[in-house]
């Protein structure tokens, strides 16, 4: 049996799914949450365009 859609045809349909940042960070200031994500943008951006759907990032320890 054929699945009724196929996933680039849905992909189509409902837009690219959702890029997700996960922040390994305990409860702490945005500024430090500000910095996190400054310091690894670039790193973010290879991993998007290298096709991962999640990036992850943790607080230096």
């Amino acid at each position: 049996m054929k699945p009724l859609f196929r996933p680039t045809l849905l992909s189509l349909l409902l837009g690219a799914p959702p890029y997700v940042v996960w922040l390994q960070i305990g409860n702490t200031d945005k500024t430090v949450v500000l910095r996190l994500l400054l310091d690894n943008a670039e790193a973010v951006q290879e991993g998007f365009a290298r096709g991962l759907a999640c990036v992850e990032l943790a607080e230096p320890a």
